[in-house]
């Protein structure tokens, strides 16, 4: 921000802002969309483990309409909302939640300085109420639970929704379930640039061993047949000097993921390796390169196979224009097939058709990466 106005009178109208949002998305006008989300949402509220203010918080900067606009996109078109504040509300949309450990509380400032237990960064948390976190349980060693948004131009963060503190001791607890969490979602790690550049790096160091030693980056084997060269490529980045016993407990490790995983006993899989993706199997991808082969002559039952992979989150967009070019021209009389297009044309409609796909468009990063934190039990 380019006025002088003190980091007081900032947080000020920043939390004014907020408030006016708040107001505006939990407004009768979108009653009934509060009133479906907070009922998938209801498990959690029962559970414990969300309150009502993080879950109207999710409503407010989550909830997206069906013709895919945000409420914060609404809230800036309805009020005619200034391009200074539209930089303040892009801030409050893009903030993120997460377990931190407090560093340090300074009552005098009223801040606390914390760091991420997924990403090790560190920030400097102010709220917008003056004594918003005078608590006394916010004390340095302690943890808490928070979605966090950045206040432009000031370099400090302020609490969104509820903030949920944990005792010190819940730390071994929460370093397990933040383990868990980052093998779930490596993004979490990935906020902190130097972690990412470390799976960047690692995840193309697997790729290229892959490729190498598979002459490609695919093979196609009943799933008992794939776990050797999985395993091998995923301990390439490992330490040459790695003792021989970790080595292989990490290898028998990776293999149990694998065999003891819905895919043993699979006949029908392809080990697919990309440098940003990684390592991914896929189950009836050879059944469905024939469907895609095929063309004109493809069988019911390959038509049906074809649209229960259109239908699938799990396989992604990109994979099947990879898969899809590889068997071009078929591939487009097959397509049609199925989506009962008789003029279908991969070359002007394949890009939408991919669009609407419910699978990942785009390749991402998917290394995780442990923290300090991860490793600090």
């Amino acid at each position: 921000m380019t006025n002088q106005k003190d980091l007081a009178s900032i947080l000020d109208d920043y939390g004014d802002l907020k408030t006016g949002m708040v107001e505006y998305a939990t407004g009768p006008k979108f009653e009934k969309p509060l009133r479906q989300w907070v009922k998938m949402h209801q498990e959690a509220l029962d559970q414990g483990h969300l309150d009502i203010q993080a879950v109207v918080d999710g409503f407010v900067f989550n909830f997206q309409f069906d013709d895919g606009s945000t409420l914060v996109q609404r809230y800036v078109k309805d009020k005619l909302i200034s391009d200074e504040d539209q930089v303040l509300l892009a801030a409050m949309n893009d903030g993120f939640l997460s377990f931190f450990e407090i560093l340090e509380q300074d009552n005098d400032a009223d801040s606390l300085r914390i760091k991420c237990c997924f990403s090790d960064l560190e920030y400097t948390l102010m709220p917008t109420i003056p004594g918003g976190l005078a608590d006394a349980e916010l004390a340095a060693g302690n943890f808490i639970s928070s979605r966090i948004t950045s206040v432009p131009g000031t370099g400090v963060w302020t609490p969104s929704g509820s903030v949920s503190v944990l005792p010190a001791a819940a730390r071994p607890s929460l370093v397990e379930q933040v383990r868990l969490q980052s093998m779930e979602h490596p993004e979490f790690s990935h906020r902190n640039p130097a972690y990412r550049q470390i799976a960047l790096e690692r995840s193309q160091k697997i790729h290229d061993h892959f490729a190498a030693a598979n002459g490609g980056h695919v093979l196609f084997a009943p799933i008992s047949e794939l776990v050797d060269a999985y395993v091998a490529a995923q301990l390439a980045p490992a330490p040459e000097d790695l003792p021989a016993e970790q080595r292989e407990a990490s290898a028998q490790m990776l293999r149990s993921s694998v065999m003891d995983s819905e895919l043993a006993g699979e006949q029908d899989v392809m080990l697919h390796s990309h440098p940003l993706n990684g390592l991914s199997f896929y189950s009836q991808i050879g059944a469905l390169r024939e469907a895609l082969g095929a063309g004109e002559a493809a069988s019911t039952e390959q038509v049906e196979l074809l649209q229960s992979f259109f239908e699938d989150d799990t396989t992604p967009a990109w994979l099947l224009a990879e898969l899809i070019a590889e068997q071009l021209p078929a591939a487009e009389k097959s397509l049609a097939k199925a989506l009962k297009r008789k003029d279908f044309s991969w070359e002007d409609e394949g890009g939408l058709f991919l669009a609407l796909l419910p699978g990942e468009q785009e390749p991402s990063l998917k290394l995780a990466i442990h923290s300090e934190f991860c490793r600090s039990i």
